[in-house]
């Protein structure tokens, strides 16, 4: 997937793409480990996916997408207009005001989604999560199973966590630095005390896409295909 003429400017149509296929990856995950829906691991990876999925009905919405004729960007802006206006915002600023919500929304779900997978894969591995956060959680995590590639699933771990923690600090990034470092196509590079460059929606969904990787190596760890299942709280209280 290309995801570079998502780096600069809003393509909706290329936005949906991108969402169809990043869904299309964990997909494809859910489909190796091929567990029931109660089973935490499913649990963890149908989460990410309804967060991605929801985005996706978001923009399909604002667009008309299937409608005929579809709403044009201009159509989109007056819809905006009817609702409420910013003074000294120009029309473009109207919708990074949106953008920037359902990046911060995208990134916080589906990290927090992740955490709780973790979380609930060390549970049943026999350790104790402890409350330092996600990225000791991972570290723990890692050290009870056996990975392919332990250096670049790390490595896409922490830019995903500098992303959402930049985002999160009006963009500002106030941690270790990370040096340059590309997945998918996409650059990404964080310097203490200074703003982000690498937070559109192409380096989301490059990174995203890159955390299916990451989720497979896990998932199909032995460690982890030998667990009969793994208990997902949420799951056990609200069955199907």
């Amino acid at each position: 997937m290309d995801y570079t003429k998502l780096s600069s400017e809003h393509q909706i149509k290329e936005l949906l793409s991108a969402i169809t296929h990043v869904l299309g990856k964990y997909q494809d995950l859910r489909a190796i480990i091929s567990l029931p829906n109660e089973d935490g691991r499913n649990v963890g990876i149908y989460g990410i996916q309804t967060t991605i999925f929801s985005l996706g009905l978001t923009y399909h919405a604002i667009i008309g997408a299937g409608l005929t004729p579809q709403r044009t960007k201009d159509e989109v802006l007056a819809s905006f207009k009817h609702y409420h206006t910013f003074e000294g915002k120009t029309d473009d600023q109207m919708i990074d005001l949106a953008a920037d919500f359902w990046k911060n929304s995208v990134l916080s779900l589906t990290h927090f989604r992740l955490d709780s997978l973790f979380r609930n894969l060390i549970k049943a591995l026999g350790g104790n999560p402890g409350s330092q956060g996600f990225g000791p959680n991972t570290t723990l995590l890692f050290n009870l199973i056996t990975l392919r590639d332990r250096t670049t699933n790390e490595n896409i771990l922490d830019i995903f966590s500098a992303m959402r923690n930049s985002l999160h600090n009006n963009g500002i990034h106030i941690k270790n630095p990370i040096p340059l470092t590309i997945f998918y196509g996409m650059q990404y590079e964080f310097q203490p005390e200074i703003d982000i460059k690498c937070a559109s929606f192409g380096h989301i969904f490059a990174i995203l896409e890159a955390t299916a990787d990451v989720l497979t190596d896990v998932l199909t760890s032995p460690e982890i295909i030998a667990l009969p299942k793994v208990e997902d709280l949420y799951a056990d209280l609200n069955p199907e």
